[in-house]
């Protein structure tokens, strides 16, 4: 190698030294910023919640509205229901405001005659499933289903039907009608079963 490539060499290495150096306060000024901003904090983004246990409690906003929310509790979360909810039964679906106006009595319009806090208290358990979403500590229900044995349920093929008593057997040996649960429909009109 001659005199003129040590040089380069030198030079080359020299400056490559100076950018490594230069990179690395670059890098620690920019650590330095950035460690010395106080930044405010984004808003927080709604997450999903879906619980399911006993009504606890549940209120009216506003009586006679029917387009009325309110709120309910279950596992001890107060979840708000939003005006214009829909409340789904297993055989019906209900605004909140007529959850309450259609309670028996003596609850009609004052309380559901569902929830725990209901005076009197009801004589069985309901269960409630909410599913929302949770803004900060606020849970907003998106969707509400009451039932009394929501998680008691089953499914199966119809294996035999009685015409003459309206009944029909599910989940037994086809044409069997002493296997398979008994299922008789409720329909006081006649509309979809027998009277």
């Amino acid at each position: 190698m001659n005199i003129n490539g040590v040089v380069n060499l030198e030079r080359r290495t020299s400056l490559k030294r100076q950018l490594t150096s230069l990179t690395v306060a670059l890098l620690f000024l920019a650590l330095l910023a950035s460690t010395g901003t106080v930044m405010a904090q984004g808003p927080i983004s709604p997450t999903q919640f879906d619980i399911t246990g006993f009504l606890q409690e549940a209120t009216l906003t506003t009586a006679g509205d029917a387009h009325s929310g309110g709120t309910l509790k279950v596992n001890g979360h107060v979840v708000i229901v939003p005006r214009e909810t829909i409340v789904i039964f297993p055989a019906n679906a209900l605004t909140w405001e007529e959850v309450f106006a259609q309670a028996p009595a003596p609850y009609t319009g004052v309380a559901t005659g569902m929830a725990r806090a209901d005076v009197p208290t009801p004589l069985t358990t309901y269960e409630v499933e909410a599913v929302g979403n949770r803004v900060g500590d606020t849970y907003i229900a998106g969707l509400i289903y009451i039932s009394q044995q929501g998680l008691n349920n089953g499914a199966g093929f119809i294996n035999f039907i009685d015409y003459s008593i309206g009944e029909m057997r599910v989940g037994g040996v086809i044409g069997d009608s002493t296997t398979g649960n008994r299922l008789r429909i409720n329909d006081p009109t006649g509309k979809f079963g027998r009277v």
